[in-house]
């Protein structure tokens, strides 16, 4: 069974974990990231196993793929250690690689993961 991975949990977040668990063979919630403030609601949503406020913590439940779909800060910071841990990411954010230089490091991050 395939686990996800999750990067925010706004709507569209909500939605992709929503749709999933509709799916003929869904896959496993291995965690979802959000801010802090955020961590108690989607807590009581998703249970408190499944909801991380850090990159690491997010990392150390091993998804097999991750959705990213918070903001372009976001997916600039966090993508970089995902593909370096030599996770699969579905990017929302794509207007972040409009900066060569944050392709480049997204680019050499999934080579060498």
């Amino acid at each position: 069974m395939i686990r996800i991975g999750v990067i925010g949990y706004g709507r569209i977040g909500r939605r992709i974990v929503e749709r999933s668990r509709q799916w003929e063979q869904p896959p496993t919630l291995a965690a979802v990231l959000v801010r802090p403030e955020q961590a108690e609601a989607a807590a009581r949503e998703l249970g408190s196993s499944t909801v991380c406020c850090d990159l690491p913590a997010f990392l150390a439940k091993e998804p097999d793929v991750v959705v990213e779909c918070a903001s372009a800060a976001t997916f600039v910071a966090a993508a970089p250690e995902v593909l370096r841990a030599g996770i699969d990411l579905i990017p929302l954010s794509l207007a972040a690689l409009a900066d060569e230089a944050v392709e480049r490091e997204i680019l050499a991050a999934a080579t060498s993961g």
